[in-house]
């Protein structure tokens, strides 16, 4: 627990009335330094990097399999990447994948095929069948893979060599560009009894898409360590096909350098010129990731026990803000790790650094140093008839760190009293750790407190 420091000085001259001064600030200022960064073209070693992910509507179907097992299909063409990257996910986060998972996978050439897991238990049992020459593997799955000589790759023999061996299919998928393909586990009660091919199947369940790298624009203004890593975006285009007229989906993932038992403390500011919702994917993370955004923010499912918990904050100024560097040193950030600039994406990819581990992170987490506090708004007092009042407003308090928990004076005894927007509290102004120091000059003397606002 850690807190930040107030100074509210009241002025009562000897057998006269409480006059009060104007409030001072000790101890937090936000640096007034420039913050440099040169923006330019950024390699691969830069934390964040943009692609563009356009989505294929191509033969398959899918049934509402409810057997012992679900059967997952994919045939690629010639033209596909030869690495795909099947991401898996729940159907219904709230109910496991129980059953076992059967995914035939099937290539005109050889594939290097890469399991990506997104919300699913990582003990679930997953068979692989492909083709010849192609490999299989997953670092957040356990899979066992068999090659299979024979595997058709039409989509209709493909179709009736899976249902001779495994009598029922849960889905089909067959692409000849695409590189990533979704595939909900589970059963949907939605779909029909069988899996009956269309030439043109669309699914929000089973997803194809073609994933390609964008140029981006970037710098890294400090590489001082710091407690936090705090990640800028500016987006100009998402490349609706609707020219903006409707809302699309922005993936931001977040990617730790390992999977380990490190914690990260995360701040994402994310801006775009155009109507966004910011979806967040963070399935092997493990701490606090915190967004400010220029627009919604959907947050990914998280059980109870889940080593993870985010916020989000929807701020309009990030719409019409031309810096977002200086925004965020006015906001309390004046360290930033990373900032990004793209003309054209829909999803991007955040490397995080190495993180805390758990063991002293709760000693290294709860030090908070860059913060920007409103004093004119956020917190306001009157000296009258001996007592002392104190009011701090939540909505103008930005401190953008965790949630305020409690508000005291010098004394912790003194504690303020919260209505739901303001923590407010009344004192004699000569208790609560009150301090006063006469000056010899004026005849008056000045006494001295400090709110200390608490946070977890």
């Amino acid at each position: 627990m850690s807190d930040l420091e107030f100074v509210n000085v009241c002025v009562m001259k000897i057998l006269a009335a409480v006059l009060c001064l104007p409030l001072t600030v000790l101890g937090i200022a936000v640096s007034s330094r420039e913050l440099q960064c040169s923006v330019s073209p950024v390699a691969a070693l830069h934390p964040v990097q943009a692609q563009l992910e356009r989505f294929e509507a191509g033969t398959g179907c899918a049934s509402r399999e409810g057997g012992a097992k679900e059967t997952h299909v994919i045939s690629v063409g010639g033209a596909s990447s030869r690495q795909v990257t099947v991401v898996l996910r729940p159907l219904n986060p709230s109910r496991p994948i129980k059953r076992p998972v059967i995914l035939v996978l099937s290539s005109q050439q050889a594939v290097r095929w890469v399991l990506e897991n997104e919300g699913l238990s990582s003990n679930i049992n997953v068979l692989v069948q492909l083709s010849v020459n192609s490999t299989a593997e997953s670092s957040s799955l356990s899979v066992r893979v068999t090659q299979v000589p024979s595997l058709p790759r039409r989509p209709r023999v493909l179709l009736r060599w899976v249902l001779q061996r495994h009598a029922t299919v849960t889905s089909l998928t067959h692409t000849t560009h695409s590189n990533r393909i979704y595939l909900r586990l589970g059963e949907d009660p939605s779909m029909p009894s069988e899996c009956r091919l269309r030439s043109l199947f669309v699914s929000q369940n089973y997803q194809a898409s073609e994933l390609q790298d964008q140029e981006v624009h970037g710098c890294t203004p400090t590489d001082e360590p710091t407690d936090s890593e705090v990640h800028i975006i500016r987006l100009w285009s998402s490349g609706s096909s609707l020219c903006g007229s409707l809302q699309v989906e922005v993936s931001v993932s977040l990617l730790p350098p390992v999977a380990s038992s490190a914690l990260h403390r995360v701040v994402l500011i994310l801006s775009s010129a155009t109507a966004v919702n910011w979806a967040l994917v963070a399935p092997q993370v493990k701490g606090h990731v915190m967004v400010y955004s220029s627009h919604s923010v959907s947050l990914p499912y998280r059980s109870p026990a889940s080593d993870l918990t985010m916020t989000s904050t929807v701020t309009s100024d990030l719409l019409n803000t031309p810096d977002l560097l200086e925004w965020a040193n006015q906001n309390g950030f004046p360290k930033v790790t990373s900032y990004t600039e793209a003309d054209l994406a829909n999803r991007f990819v955040i490397k995080l650094g190495a993180g805390k581990d758990s063991d002293d992170a709760s000693s290294v987490w709860h030090h908070h140093d860059d913060i920007t506090i409103d004093s004119a708004d956020a917190l306001s007092y009157q000296c009258e008839g001996g007592a002392l009042t104190v009011t701090v407003d939540m909505q103008m308090l930005k401190t953008q760190v965790w949630p305020v928990t409690a508000v005291t004076l010098q004394d912790p005894e003194c504690k303020a009293e919260f209505n739901g927007s303001h923590f407010l509290l009344v004192s004699p102004i000569i208790s609560c750790g009150t301090e006063g120091e006469m000056d010899e000059a004026s005849g008056r003397v000045h006494y001295t407190n400090t709110v200390r606002v608490k946070h977890d």
